[in-house]
């Protein structure tokens, strides 16, 4: 986790806490053990510090429209009640209809 420093503030510099540091205004942190992610989220919980390179998990959808199958491995089937799910498809849209052009 890295954090950028928002407000000049004193916290811990040791895991057992006995030695203490500035933090200073603008500079960037890297805490990447337990304890020193305790003190970064105290100072971001105080508004002193912002986390950055925050990664984020994305739900990434399917990019091959296949069927969506059942755990026995048969069809699954729409459930009409949901208007805005297709739940025969993996990720819940159907594929788009195609028409074919004729000479």
């Amino acid at each position: 986790m890295q954090i950028k420093m928002l407000k000049t503030s004193i916290g811990s510099s040791t895991v057992l806490g006995n030695m203490t540091m500035d933090y200073v205004e603008g500079e960037t942190y890297t805490m990447s053990q337990d304890w020193q992610k305790g003190v970064a989220n105290t100072f971001i919980q105080q508004g002193w510090a912002e986390e950055i390179n925050k990664t984020e998990k994305k739900v990434v959808a399917p990019t091959e429209i296949k069927r969506a199958r059942n755990e026995d491995g048969t069809l699954k089937a729409d459930d009409p009640t949901t208007k805005d799910v297709n739940e025969a498809w993996e990720g819940g849209e159907a594929p788009k209809k195609t028409t074919k052009k004729t000479k």
